[in-house]
């Protein structure tokens, strides 16, 4: 009886997925007199003032920004880390509570990244219905 095996070269680092997290820097706009609506999610928001002064937040892949996005208002990211090798997108939610735990009542919306690279962007996101409380990078 003769056993026979096989060997397996496995590539260095067990093909294991490589970098990340991602990371973004998220302008939040707050909107002006009237409700702003993005006018398409490649056209960024006007940089006039008349939907406010942006505030900037930074946040990492997972990590739970606890920020005001008002109904009304918009929000534009821009990549400055790469996900992890393999991932296939990555988008910006945002969560109607003040936290970012999935839940029946903690609504959430997502903005997809029109890259993986850094510097890909979410060009323009409006909140849909209401104000949000919470936002954060979701990669697979």
């Amino acid at each position: 009886m003769a056993l026979f095996t096989t060997a397996l070269a496995m590539p260095a680092g067990g093909n294991k997925p490589t970098g990340g997290p991602a990371a973004a820097q998220v302008t939040i706009y707050p909107g002006g007199a009237t409700p702003y609506t993005c006018a398409s999610a490649d056209q960024p928001p006007p940089k006039d003032g008349s939907i406010g002064t942006g505030k900037v937040v930074t946040v990492a892949e997972n990590q739970c920004v606890v920020v005001n996005v008002p109904f009304g208002g918009a929000l534009t990211a821009t990549m400055t880390a790469t996900p992890k090798t393999g991932t296939a997108g990555c988008y910006i939610q945002i969560f109607s509570q003040q936290g970012c735990g999935l839940t029946l009542q903690n609504q959430y919306h997502g903005f997809p990244f029109d890259g993986l690279v850094v510097g890909s962007t979410v060009g323009c996101a409006s909140p849909p219905v209401q104000s949000y409380g919470g936002l954060q990078i979701v990669c697979g």
